[in-house]
């Protein structure tokens, strides 16, 4: 999850808060009620996996997100955020 205020970048966060707050803001500047794909763009290497994903999960069960999924995720971190949650896509920057 990226951090932005007002389009400012304010760096990778990662931290289950940040999940849920980005999650809720996206929802109300869209206008709907549920997002079909939740990605974390990057993974933030403060934060273990296992915490962001779950955060995400949180928000699949309580119906405010359909699927998740990873950006530029190494094959570990992919294997580590599945176990706690399925990963419907995964995004890769080829260079």
């Amino acid at each position: 999850m990226y951090g932005c205020e007002n389009g400012e970048f304010l760096g990778v966060n990662g931290t289950p808060e940040h999940v849920h707050n980005a999650c809720e803001k996206s929802l109300q500047r869209l206008g709907i009620d549920c997002i079909y794909i939740y990605y974390q763009h990057r993974v933030d290497p403060n934060v273990p996996i296992e915490d962001t994903v779950k955060a995400m999960a949180e928000l699949v069960k309580k119906g405010k997100v359909k699927y998740l999924g990873l950006s530029e995720c190494s094959a570990n971190t992919l294997r580590r955020a599945y176990q706690i949650h399925p990963i419907a896509a995964v995004q890769s920057m080829v260079s």
